[in-house]
């Protein structure tokens, strides 16, 4: 592995919060450092736990969340962010990745890699899925488009798939936008893991702003012809012209466990005390690495 003082180049998979963090330390540590971010998306450093609140105001525009532009942090930072690039490998042996942009194929080599690719949602193959007025909240490019469907379409009916942290917040959104909503959650309480008597504060509430819980009904898929008009159970149809899948997550690992790199029983990225990966000079962070519990050690 290069010696620390040696490194020219720092490559960094995923630019939200964790990868633009490492770039800018890194930056701040080194101000000679080639530093060079790679993200799928559209933007980088955005606030996606205000997702939801942005969508209950018609009002705000989506990029309010954005924290810092892309061209700021080339023109203030000096680090090199490129949107709409994907890594499609990590070549832990060459130290390059292979990057697919609007131009085309790119290899890059490195001294220090980050992989911060985050998580990804985790839903069964649900029939429909693809109908228009189906949606994951996961990026700001999702939020973006349930923002424009309540928009331009004016939904009426929402159904909620899943009632853990973002769908009790989205339900609470659109009841306040004038939605019926109806949270379909197949077992466990609402919120899942909590004590008895939180939970029953939370249906108490849920109950006043006129939320339906549907609660052990299996879901089989969505029907609609030009968009979504019901969701299908094995309990009848709930008609909906809005409905968010918000079943869960898994860490993004694949192109990690593709390069070699070792997965931790958990499922994510099995990292060092310094977050360094089981290859020298290659670290990951944020949603898709292990986090050490400074309780439980």
């Amino acid at each position: 592995m290069t010696p620390a003082s040696e490194v020219k180049k720092l490559i960094v998979i995923g630019g939200v919060a964790a990868g633009m963090s490492a770039a800018s330390q890194a930056k701040r540590r080194k101000k000679d450092l080639e530093a060079l971010v790679f993200e799928l998306g559209d933007w980088v450093s955005y606030g996606a736990c205000g997702m939801p609140y942005n969508i209950q105001d018609p009002k705000r525009p989506i990029d309010d969340l954005v924290v810092i532009s892309p061209e700021k942090f080339r023109e203030k930072r000096g680090i090199d962010v490129r949107t709409q690039h994907e890594v499609k490998a990590i070549d832990t042996k060459k130290r390059s990745v292979t990057v697919a942009g609007p131009k085309g194929e790119e290899q890059h080599n490195f001294d220090r890699l980050v992989i911060a690719t985050g998580c990804r949602p985790v839903h069964p193959p649900f029939e429909g899925m693809q109908l228009p007025g189906v949606f994951l909240l996961h990026t700001l490019t999702q939020a973006e488009k349930i923002k424009n469907h309540l928009k331009d379409r004016a939904p009426k009916r929402a159904v909620v798939v899943g009632g853990g942290h973002i769908g009790l917040e989205m339900a609470d959104v659109l009841a306040e936008r004038g939605l019926g909503v109806t949270i379909l959650k197949r077992s466990g309480d609402v919120p899942s893991g909590y004590p008895e008597d939180i939970a029953k504060i939370v249906r108490g509430e849920l109950e006043k702003h006129h939320v339906e819980l549907n609660h052990g009904a299996k879901l089989l898929g969505f029907e609609g012809r030009d968009r979504v008009e019901a969701v299908l159970t094995d309990a009848g149809k709930i008609p909906a012209d809005l409905v968010l899948v918000a079943t869960g997550v898994t860490p993004e690992v694949t192109l990690a466990e593709e390069a070699g790199i070792r997965i931790a029983e958990c499922g994510a990225i099995a990292v060092d005390d310094h977050m360094q990966t089981s290859e020298s000079g290659i670290y990951a962070a944020g949603d898709c690495a292990e986090a050490h519990h400074i309780i439980l050690n």
